[in-house]
Formats: C-alpha cells, structure tokens, sequence
C-alpha cells in the first residue's frame, strides 16, 4: 500500500511538472535589463525561463513566437503578448514547428527578439 503512495504522489509530481510552460529565449542585441525584466514577469505568471545561445534566423521578425502547431497554446500567447507589451515590444509574428529548423514540444516555445 505504501509503494502504491509513492508511486502516485511520484506520478503526480512528474505530471505537475509536465504541465508548466518554458519559454526559451533567443535574444539578439535586447539590453540585458530588459530580458531581466521580461524573465521576471513571466517567472510572475508560472512560466519556467531559458535563456538560448541560438540566433534569430533572419527571416524571422524581429518579435517572434515559434511552437509545434500541435499544441497552439492560445492562453499562453495571450500571456506572453501581455509581457511583451507591457516592455513596449510589438506583438510576435507567429511561426510553426520546423521553421527555420526551429523545433519546439508541448509545453516549449520559442521567443525571438532582435532589437
């Protein structure tokens, strides 16, 4: 019974973890404050933050969100949208899985800056 416990409380644990959304930024020439301050307000709202050492494509805008288009996560993009306008940044062109060779997985997406 008490192994049954562990395994549902570990279940639930992975679960919960599962659910949260990373945003994995990719920044080009964004002051270091202002993806500071961009980090917090998400980290406000429940959203886990990486940093990438990747690079905007150059056919990407210069705001840009990219995510698997089998997971369109609609309230998150409000979410994100909101952070974005609040540091006087445009609203991201939105690009799907495999442009660009950008792949991201349920629960990542993708927010390019170039500034």
């Amino acid at each position: 019974m008490k192994g049954i416990r562990i395994f549902i409380f570990l279940l639930v644990i992975n679960l919960a973890g599962c659910s949260s959304l990373t945003v994995h930024i990719v920044a080009e020439n964004v002051p270091k404050q202002t993806l500071a301050n961009i980090k917090y307000d998400f980290e406000k709202l429940g959203y886990k933050v990486n940093y990438s050492k990747s690079f905007v494509p150059s056919t990407f805008e210069n705001v840009a969100l990219c995510f698997s288009p089998m997971y369109v996560p609609f309230e998150d993009i409000r979410d994100i949208q909101s952070v974005l306008s609040k540091h006087q940044l445009p609203s991201p062109i939105h690009y799907n899985f495999g442009e660009e060779n950008q792949i991201y997985t349920k629960g990542n997406i993708g927010l390019y800056l170039r500034n």
